[in-house]
């Protein structure tokens, strides 16, 4: 893999494999904002790095935080690759794609209205059942679970 310099101060990242590539989603260095390196697996020493662009081809917003987590999720039957971040008012949101991340779309999730407070945990899991997870504004780990019959998520609450 080639090297590549994640910014100091938000050195999360997140990673999926679909097919025979991964997916390493960081904030780039010169401008925090989300970036993709795409890896042929098989040929490690093949790879494109493009900033990833929502559905309106802007560059994604930043967190208003100090804190910017990632995750990454894969649906295979739906050959397609999903990116979760917390951007601006503190919001989770998803973007994901279908052409090896040459272009990408907005989620569903974006819909939800969730919050993460500063500091707050994400997580996901690929399908089938893919889900997001985040730590909610009350401290309790929310659940959103991609349902295949009504092709939406849908909230489960974690309370004790």
């Amino acid at each position: 893999m080639p090297a590549q310099q994640v910014h100091p101060q938000f050195p999360n990242i997140a990673s999926a494999r679909l097919g025979n590539y991964d997916y390493v989603f960081y904030h780039a260095i010169e401008d925090t904002t989300i970036w993709v390196l795409k890896i042929d697996i098989s040929k490690p020493q093949v790879h494109t790095r493009r900033q990833v662009l929502d559905g309106t081809s802007s560059v994604l917003f930043e967190s208003e935080s100090g804190f910017r987590p990632l995750a990454a999720s894969t649906w295979e039957t739906e050959n397609e690759v999903h990116l979760y971040y917390v951007g601006r008012g503190q919001r989770l949101r998803e973007v994901y794609t279908t052409d090896q991340g040459a272009t990408w779309k907005t989620g569903q999730v974006n819909g939800l209205d969730a919050e993460s407070p500063d500091g707050g945990g994400l997580g996901a899991t690929s399908s089938p059942n893919a889900a997001v997870y985040i730590v909610d504004r009350f401290n309790y780990i929310t659940e959103f679970r991609y349902d295949t019959g009504s092709s939406q998520y849908i909230t489960l609450q974690q309370t004790t």
